[in-house]
């Protein structure tokens, strides 16, 4: 499913894909704009804009405000049509007609009872072609402050191979300011997401191993590219970005007692612990200490 002039369409993509393609193919889920018990597909591209059914074709507009116009953007997951373990999409203003595929193009329509038309109204939601939440600025130097309340006045950091946090000022030396700089690259694995390369050690990027946070060099692995690979979404805590694992969905670069890790917040003691996990694995893009 992805969107394109406005208009909703099936295209094949892949990994090879353009990035507008990709990104035409992500859709946030939200409560549904018109009832919050069923949903509602924003554009990942299109902020505000959201699927919408008129005169039975499926668009992609921009919300207006209207009554009618929540109505039509929101649609009511049901049990698969086709008896598989996927799921159909019934319109909330429409009942008995369901969100479909046909000539390539995105309907809302009564679904006839053959299998194939059964089949054509049927969803699998996957992960998404396009991973980050939120858009960054490429091919440039930042710097990651804390964003946990009484620790802002500390930086991520690399030293000796390991990543951790520490304060950073205008009196710091030249050797912390260029270890709390990294410059933001398309991430290794999927230039959907991003990896942190070091600023005074190119080639060198922030990856987990064990959970543990490392800079270490491109040993050429996809193992390694994937590890290096973080994306970037909407803080969970605050205004900033919060980066998740590439290959361990749902796990975020966290601090924990002055060192980061890959964490899900999940323990009650530890690096892990459940306890500010939010706040810790927040950060705010600044200024690089090392321009």
């Amino acid at each position: 499913m992805r969107h394109a002039g406005s208009l909703g369409y099936t295209e094949v993509v892949d990994g090879a894909s353009s990035t507008t393609l990709k990104q035409d193919a992500t859709f946030k889920i939200i409560p549904g704009l018109a009832d919050a018990s069923c949903y509602s597909f924003e554009a990942r591209n299109f902020p505000g804009s959201y699927l919408r059914h008129q005169s039975n074709r499926v668009r992609l507009d921009a919300r207006n405000g209207t009554a009618l116009f929540d109505q039509d953007a929101t649609f009511c997951a049901r049990a698969a049509l086709d008896g598989s373990q996927n799921v159909s999409l019934e319109a909330r203003n429409l009942s008995g007609s369901y969100l479909r595929h046909r000539n390539g193009e995105l309907w809302v329509e009564a679904i006839a009872n053959t299998q194939g038309d059964r089949q054509d109204a049927t969803w699998a939601v996957v992960t998404p072609r396009w991973r980050n939440g939120m858009d960054l600025p490429v091919n440039t130097y930042r710097s990651l402050q804390v964003v946990t309340p009484g620790f802002t006045n500390r930086y991520l950091r690399h030293q000796n191979s390991l990543g951790y946090t520490e304060v950073v000022d205008g009196a710091s030396d030249s050797t912390l300011k260029q270890d709390a700089t990294f410059k933001i690259v398309a991430g290794l694995a999927d230039a959907s997401c991003y990896s942190l390369e070091a600023r005074n050690f190119p080639g060198r990027y922030l990856r987990h191993a064990s959970d543990r946070v490392r800079l270490d060099a491109r040993d050429g692995t996809a193992l390694f590219d994937q590890d290096a690979t973080f994306c970037a979404q909407p803080a969970l805590f605050g205004t900033g970005t919060s980066f998740e694992s590439y290959n361990f969905p749902g796990r975020y670069l966290r601090h924990s007692d002055s060192q980061a890790w890959l964490a899900g917040g999940g323990a009650s003691t530890g690096w892990d612990k459940a306890l500010s996990f939010s706040e810790d694995a927040s950060w705010n893009l600044v200024s690089p200490w090392a321009p």
